[in-house]
């Protein structure tokens, strides 16, 4: 298996479990940001699991565009998530993981599930 790149969007209690499990497998995984709209928080937990040379954000899309990550791990609310997925789409991520529920409504799922399928993403919802 070769190396991936991730951005991790989101480091509340949830986004932190992702980004520690990312980092418990360092032969498969290179956290290349980390972004969070509470930017104290976020160099925190930066701090907290020794990620000196990760570039911090507080813009999803300015990390996505200069980071150019193959995997993009986001832990955000439901109203996010359509958003964020063009994204990344536009940045030309090949990975997702995002946390339950996928979207707010049928509509918008299927919405996410064509943008993904479309544009060779694979999506993994973490439950």
């Amino acid at each position: 298996m070769s190396m991936h790149t991730v951005a991790v969007m989101g480091l509340g209690v949830r986004g932190k479990i992702h980004l520690h499990g990312l980092l418990e497998n360092p032969d498969y995984y290179k956290v290349v940001g980390l972004c969070d709209i509470d930017e104290p928080k976020m160099k925190a937990v930066a701090e907290e699991y020794h990620l000196d040379d990760v570039p911090l954000f507080t813009d999803a899309e300015e990390m996505l565009k200069e980071t150019r990550p193959e995997i993009f791990v986001f832990v955000t609310y439901p109203d996010l998530r359509l958003s964020v997925i063009q994204l990344a789409v536009k940045y030309g991520v090949k990975g997702i993981s995002f946390e339950k529920p996928m979207a707010e409504s049928l509509q918008e799922a299927k919405k996410i599930v064509k943008l993904c399928h479309d544009n060779g993403i694979k999506a993994v919802v973490c439950h």
